[in-house]
């Protein structure tokens, strides 16, 4: 299987004080390992589920304890580390990852997810 270093992109607009889903398709001849998430947004929001199309969470948050964007850093706009995982969060061909979020500033918000990780080719 060839492999080699892939950047996952992610963005939606969330309306303010309302709720979007980021998404990306993994497509069926590939394998996505990711080893990190980097963030950026226009405004404030919170991290509510990270989920895929498998039934599988990587979160226990939720809308009443979710992932505050403050433990991202700021400034706004810019990229900052989500933070490393500790064992790739690996992705099967065929698979839809999904980052459920809300935002809290009340006005629209351009949100941006960027994985960092490997794609492997079967």
């Amino acid at each position: 299987m060839a492999s080699h270093p892939f950047m996952m992109i992610m963005q939606v607009v969330c309306a303010g004080s309302g709720t979007a889903t980021l998404s990306y398709n993994v497509a069926k001849q590939e394998v996505l390992k990711l080893h990190k998430f980097l963030v950026s947004a226009t405004g404030i929001f919170n991290i509510v589920d990270i989920r895929d199309s498998q039934g599988r969470h990587y979160t226990n948050a939720s809308g009443s304890a979710p992932i505050p964007d403050t433990i991202i850093g700021k400034p706004v706009d810019a990229f900052n580390n989500l933070g490393e995982l500790p064992i790739p969060l690996v992705l099967e061909g065929g698979t839809t990852l999904y980052v459920d979020v809300v935002d809290t500033s009340t006005a629209t918000n351009t949100i941006k997810f960027i994985g960092v990780g490997e794609r492997e080719y079967q």
